[in-house]
């Protein structure tokens, strides 16, 4: 039908779809993020009622400049390592779906790692909304900037190993290929996304819990040390512990992550056709 595939479109091509339909996507789900960043630190619904109250529903997007700034490049720079890997790995591998995991995998590991600390920002803002972007970044410096690139990059790469590397061989799996409109395809897509995200959160959602833990004890100047946090979510809740705040995770990444797929299947439809 004339689309080309995430994975075969250039890091240009991919740079130029993935910053805008990132971008589109991004400030509609940024209240999702903010419960969801309350949710796994271990606060109530209403904790997060009352800090609303407090602060107006404008603290539903704190930490959105510095969000909103890395997101498009974020997912630019995702869907280009995923075009470079691509040259990378080598191409005779017979499992096809097992190439692509491995694609995915490695592209949101590169993306994580890379905007680990940038985002730890936003997180810090989410928590502590009084807090300037100046004033949080020196206080996440102070504590060491590489350890927070780990949580993310592993949260991503689990995350984007199933959501972006199976979403066209399920696609193709569960659909006919005959007669497809480009609105069909999109849809498809969606679908089809929508269906790994169950799987991409139930991979990933120990790091993003570690990662909250991080950003919270950061903000009551307590020690953030990833094994730490690791050995106590485990002493206390037990494999429950690393999916404190699921439902708020599930929900935010079903509506960022395939739509923002959608947009960016519809784009490159549009533009290398």
């Amino acid at each position: 039908m004339g689309y080309v595939e995430i994975q075969k479109r250039t890091p240009v091509q991919n740079l130029i779809t993935g910053s805008i339909a990132g971008s589109s996507v991004f400030v509609s789900t940024l209240p999702l993020d903010y419960v969801k960043q309350w949710k796994q630190s271990g606060h109530t619904i209403y904790d997060i009622n009352r800090n609303i109250r407090q602060n107006g529903y404008r603290v539903l997007f704190r930490g959105g400049l510095i969000g909103s700034a890395v997101i498009a490049p974020q997912i630019a720079t995702k869907l280009g390592a995923l075009s470079i890997w691509n040259n990378i790995i080598p191409k005779n591998d017979n499992n096809s779906v097992t190439r692509k995991m491995k694609l995915g995998f490695l592209a949101g590991f590169v993306d994580g790692f890379i905007f680990g600390p940038i985002l730890a920002i936003q997180s810090y803002q989410q928590l502590k909304p009084k807090e300037t972007v100046i004033k949080s970044f020196n206080t996440i410096k102070k504590s060491s900037l590489i350890k927070y690139c780990y949580p993310l990059a592993y949260r991503n790469a689990f995350y984007t190993m199933p959501v972006f590397g199976l979403v066209y061989p399920l696609q193709n799996n569960i659909f006919t290929r005959k007669n497809k409109t480009i609105e069909r395809h999109i849809s498809e897509i969606f679908v089809s996304a929508s269906i790994l995200n169950i799987f991409g959160t139930l991979l990933c959602s120990p790091f993003d819990v570690i990662r909250a833990q991080q950003i919270k004890l950061l903000t009551e100047k307590k020690n953030n040390n990833m094994l730490e946090i690791i050995k106590d979510l485990w002493n206390k809740k037990g494999v429950k512990g690393f999916y404190n705040g699921y439902g708020s995770l599930f929900i935010n990444f079903a509506m960022r992550f395939p739509l923002t797929l959608m947009v960016n299947e519809y784009l490159g439809y549009h533009f290398y056709k």
